[in-house]
Parts: structure tokens; sequence; C-alpha cells
């Protein structure tokens, strides 16, 4: 969410080692609790999941991968890519700022809506170096798009939502990560960046309307 997480993203594509991760299936109102060895694996559950349903927007089938900073949404979405021909928006292109998650919704719902008509979606990225509005960025309307990071599972979304993915990860673990990430640039910001992220989790009952629930 930071720019030196911008600047790192390309680097971290090219890892290949994942952690052990827990997968809690909630379709159908029913908890199946799996013990995954690797993150690859709970990709495969979460593609499973998004192509045993039918296509949510237009022809697309958008997987929604939300939870707090350093839980591992990047890399889950990166393993479920390597799976699949899709695209992936990572939410903190989009974000205005760190006080913009409030208005994520209406700008991941402004990206998606040309998808539902086969178009591709635009919308201006956001700098954080340079803190304002760039290029356009675009989501071409591919038979999965993967939607990852903070504002993914707002109920504004949940119409043209697939699959809504909850991932999570101890406090102390998740700080570790996302600081190793962004180094001090983040450190400052790491508390009210914690409390809007649970401001918004808590209106928008992220978790509890997941469809899966991975811990990591």
């Amino acid at each position: 969410m930071v720019p030196a997480r911008q600047v790192r993203r390309g680097r971290r594509a090219h890892q290949r080692r994942a952690p052990a991760v827990r997968v809690e299936d909630h379709r159908d109102g029913e908890v199946l609790p799996r013990v995954r060895l690797r993150l690859v694996t709970a990709a495969e559950q979460v593609l499973e999941h998004a192509l045993a349903r039918e296509p949510s927007l237009g022809g697309t089938r958008l997987i929604c991968i939300d939870g707090p900073s350093g839980s591992g949404k990047s890399t889950l979405a990166r393993e479920v890519a390597r799976l699949t021909e899709s695209a992936t928006v990572h939410t903190d292109d989009l974000c205005p700022g760190w006080d913009g998650v409030p208005e994520l919704p209406g700008i991941l719902a402004a990206l998606l809506a040309p998808l539902a008509s086969g178009e591709s979606g635009r919308h201006p990225r956001y700098d954080w170096i340079l803190g304002h509005l760039v290029e356009d960025l675009v989501v071409p309307a591919l038979p999965v798009v993967l939607l990852e990071g903070v504002g993914a599972g707002a109920c504004r979304l949940a119409p043209v939502t697939t699959t809504l993915v909850w991932v999570d990860a101890d406090v102390s673990v998740r700080k570790e990560r996302a600081l190793t990430r962004d180094g001090d640039t983040f450190r400052d910001h790491w508390d009210p960046w914690a409390a809007a992220e649970q401001t918004y989790f808590e209106a928008e009952q992220v978790r509890a309307r997941a469809d899966l629930v991975i811990t990591t």
C-alpha cells in the first residue's frame, strides 16, 4: 500500500516459497477446515470455487481477495493468476492516499462496470510517490479477474463477485511482513492504516460474507 510496495511488486513476483495456510470453505453455510501445506494449493481451491460458479460480471468470473495488510493477499492472487488466463487488479493502485479507503468501493465499482458488457474497465492509477493520479489502469474483460487488496470485499461489489476470499494472519506476523516489505515508509503509517482497515472491515462485514477464509 506504500510506494515501496509498487517498486517491489515485480521482485516479489519471482518468489516461490509460500507459508503453511489454513483454508475454510464456507459454501452452503458449512465450514470445512482444510490444512494446506503450500499457498499454491489454497490458490487451486480458490480457482476451483470460482469455476464452479457462473460468471458474475458479463463473461468474467470476479475473484475478490480482501484482508488486512501483510496477510498474504497479493501472494495468493499471484498464485491464482498462474493457474488461469486472468487479469489482476491491486486496489492499492487505485486507493487515493492514506485516507482513501472510504473511496475505494465507488472507485472499484466504476472500474469494473464496463466488464459487464465485455468492455475493458479503466480508472486513473494513484501514484504513491508523486501523490496524485496518473495514467489509466486498464482491466480487460478476461475470463477471470482477480481483485486484490483492501476494498475488494466491499458490499457494493457483492452482486458482481463470483468468489470472495478473506486472508488473515496473526497481527505480529502481518506487521513484520509489512515492515519487511515496505520498510520505514510504512512504519509511521501502520497504526492509522490498520485503524482505517478495521473500520472498513467492520462496516462491510467482509470476513463474515467470505466464501473462503484463509489463514497464513
